[in-house]
């Protein structure tokens, strides 16, 4: 471990896995001896979450969006003042508005910023096949602003060749961190997913339901193990704008008694995990992958698509198996083993299990530790 820093984190946004992400950091962070600041939007729980746990944290709303408003000269002059204030060493800004905001003006204030590419805009827009202007200017914003990090992270190293290839970041100053998770208590399974589950395998599908996570294209595939006479049963579990026609397509491909489609609201990762007996990822874009170590950390055999990051996390063969993207027939195929093979499942969950161990917070953490220890050296 490097020696105690005082690290400014910038959040935006507030919720989802950057939040988990923030969280993580900054209590290993606080717990080996670094003096921590949060600057985050007052929204949600992750302000009062890591006051909690010992952070220093200043509510600062961060206006979203491309255009340039007075909210963001507000917020600027606002981050500005608390840089040149707290003798802060580092500030690390988490996400692609946070480093907007965050770079030029800790630039300004001599402070080093790391940058946490989680994704990077343009990438996934050209992924969901978004028009060329506004990929043009998410590009641009990326390149203009990448010069002034003293360095960036990215959470996998297929995911840094992406990013190195579309000439937002240079091999100098791009940084793979993979993210941490720790696995949380065993907890009882959901009783509508276990009632499922107990009919026959049950394949599970936790994440948002976006084009980029390719749903449709699972469904397709369990159409295809219906008509290979596999029987198995299938869980949706996820919103996203793409809920509604899961549901409508399931029942269209006559599979109304094999999936079920549920939102995440109310229900928790831990246990649908519980009640899931194979985790599927079949991402089209993915630059890391955190849902496959949940899935691993809980012993199930995953399958997932080759995209980003997800080959570094699934040992293709040995924790699960890893398919071309938007494939129905190659994710029938890689599914068809688990669903008939109750050893193959265990043995490939046990494998997974450990294989989770790998992804440790501690790991993610000392990491980032090396990483601003570099950057401040860097920056001066």
């Amino acid at each position: 471990m490097t020696a105690p820093l005082r690290i400014l984190h910038l959040v935006e946004p507030v919720d989802g896995g950057v939040a988990t992400l923030v969280r993580a950091l900054v209590r290993w962070q606080i717990a080996h001896g670094h003096t921590v600041g949060v600057v985050a939007p007052d929204r949600g729980p992750l302000a009062g979450d890591l006051r909690a746990l010992g952070a220093d944290v200043t509510s600062l709303d961060i206006p979203r969006g491309l255009r340039v408003t007075r909210a963001d000269l507000r917020a600027a002059r606002a981050l500005s003042a608390l840089l040149r204030a707290g003798q802060w060493q580092v500030l690390h800004a988490h996400d692609s508005r946070a480093g907007v905001l965050g770079r030029p003006v800790a630039r300004a204030a001599g402070v080093p910023v790391v940058y946490n590419a989680q994704s990077f805009a343009h990438l996934a827009q050209r992924a969901q096949g978004t028009g060329r202007s506004r990929y043009a200017l998410t590009w641009a914003i990326e390149w203009a602003l990448a010069p002034l990090s003293a360095a960036i992270t990215v959470p996998s190293v297929g995911f840094a060749e992406q990013a190195i290839a579309s000439r937002v970041v240079s091999r100098r100053r791009v940084e793979v961190v993979h993210n941490g998770y720790d696995p949380a208590p065993a907890v009882a399974p959901d009783r509508e997913l276990a009632a499922l589950a107990a009919q026959a395998p049950l394949i599970g599908f936790l994440s948002r339901m976006t084009g980029v996570k390719d749903p449709l294209g699972l469904l397709e595939a369990l159409a295809l193990l219906r008509d290979r006479g596999i029987d198995f049963r299938a869980a949706f579990v996820g919103d996203g704008p793409l809920e509604s026609e899961v549901a409508e397509r399931a029942t269209a491909h006559g599979l109304a008694d094999h999936v079920l489609v549920r939102p995440f609201t109310g229900l928790g990762a831990g246990p649908a995990l519980a009640a899931f007996d194979i985790y599927v990822l079949p991402s089209t874009f993915e630059p890391f992958g955190i849902g496959l170590l949940e899935g691993m950390a809980a012993g199930l055999p995953t399958v997932a698509t080759r995209v980003g990051g997800m080959p570094e996390i699934v040992r293709d063969g040995e924790t699960g198996y890893l398919v071309e993207p938007a494939d129905p027939t190659a994710l029938a195929d890689a599914l068809q083993p688990l669903v008939t093979d109750p050893d193959l499942r265990q043995r490939m969950g046990s494998a997974g299990r450990a294989r989770a161990r790998m992804f440790s917070v501690s790991a993610m953490a000392e990491r980032m530790d090396a990483v601003y220890e570099r950057a401040t050296h860097r920056d001066r």
